[in-house]
């Protein structure tokens, strides 16, 4: 009594309105009791009140008629305003910072990719990770309905399932450039087909529909998943490069994956860790394709170096072989001259010989 109280709202799939002793202290969408009367709307609250007894009546009245999930399914956090609100900030400070790391760890691996397109690895992976960092915006805290109220919901949706729907492949394509000879070559067919299938499903039926395929896709994703550890383990066999690195992000990679997907079907109340696990994977990536790319550029001026030293020799021969022309060619003129002079002595004295005999006679 007598001090300022908080709740932290998380989202409430998919309207809600909040009383505290009677007031109405927040509403999300508009509360109703059909699909025509009710409107979804997906944003985080941070509601205070100072309570004047030392018991008060919270009453939340969910709607939703336009989703295959409804109702609370996340933990509403309550307690002393101050440390509330540092708490909140801390975590939009925090996701802002995952978001723009990968938008920009993103846009490098596309510049990337511009200056050598023959490793298609940063392409895939720059595409993932922007995607990521977009997907990030309208999960967790709801970055972009914060900054834009009037954002469509139905939008909203779609971006988030068809970036992860997309994202499947776009990993995959990924994972193959990295590990061509132990990755199996229908997974890039069977991925990009789940991937269109899925998101065309999002782009043309409706969130009641759409939303009723995740777990469906999850399913294929996890598939993927045990493929893609038994690639890894075959290449830390064969000692390829970057096998036990990319191995261990990926578990943790994986593990963040996982508990998102428990977290969004309300079997856990831990929050959401796939864009800090992205985060962790992304730096890993970075080093390992950065290491590719110095490879590549220190075999490049290597090999340039060996075509110079090659050309060097070239030269040297092409002198050597002009030196030898010439010298030849003197000694062939030298011969020859000797040869004109033989013939000329030949001639002379053939010339004294039919003299002598015509003096004989």
């Amino acid at each position: 009594v007598g001090r300022q109280i908080a709740l932290r709202m998380p989202t409430i799939f998919h309207a809600y309105k909040l009383w505290i002793d009677g007031h109405l202290l927040a509403e999300v969408g508009q509360v109703g009791t059909d699909k025509d009367s009710t409107v979804p709307r997906l944003v985080t609250r941070f509601v205070t009140f100072q309570p004047t007894a030392d018991e008060a009546e919270i009453v939340i009245q969910v709607a939703n008629f336009h989703h295959a999930m409804g109702g609370i399914t996340k933990y509403i956090e309550i307690g002393d305003r101050d440390a509330l609100w540092k708490k909140t900030i801390l975590k939009y400070i925090v996701e802002l910072f995952l978001t723009s790391s990968l938008f920009i760890i993103g846009v490098y691996h596309l510049l990337l990719y511009l200056q050598r397109r023959k490793d298609k690895a940063p392409l895939f992976f720059g595409l993932f990770t922007l995607g990521w960092s977009l997907r990030s915006l309208v999960v967790g805290e709801l970055h972009l309905t914060q900054m834009f109220p009037e954002f469509p919901w139905e939008l909203q949706l779609k971006i988030e399932y068809l970036v992860f729907y997309g994202g499947l492949f776009f990993f995959t394509m990924y994972f193959d450039s990295l590990f061509k000879e132990e990755t199996p070559r229908w997974l890039r067919t069977v991925a990009g087909t789940a991937a269109f299938v899925f998101s065309l499903l999002v782009i043309v039926t409706p969130a009641k529909m759409y939303s009723q395929t995740l777990v469906a896709y999850e399913l294929i994703v996890t598939g993927h998943m045990f493929i893609f550890v038994h690639a890894l383990l075959l290449a830390i066999k064969r000692r390829k490069e970057g096998g036990v690195v990319f191995f261990v992000v990926s578990m943790i990679l994986a593990a963040a994956v996982l508990n998102d997907f428990l977290y969004y079907n309300g079997w856990v109340l831990f929050g959401s860790f796939s864009v800090l696990g992205l985060f962790i994977f992304t730096f890993a990536q970075m080093y390992l394709l950065s290491s590719r790319f110095v490879r590549a550029e220190a075999d490049v001026e290597k090999t340039a170096q060996q075509l110079a030293v090659a050309n060097n020799k070239l030269l040297e021969l092409n002198e050597n072989l002009e030196h030898i022309v010439h010298e030849r060619t003197h000694e062939l003129k030298l011969a020859n001259d000797q040869l004109r002079q033989a013939y000329d002595r030949l001639l002379n004295a053939e010339s004294g010989r039919k003299k002598l005999l015509s003096y004989i006679s």
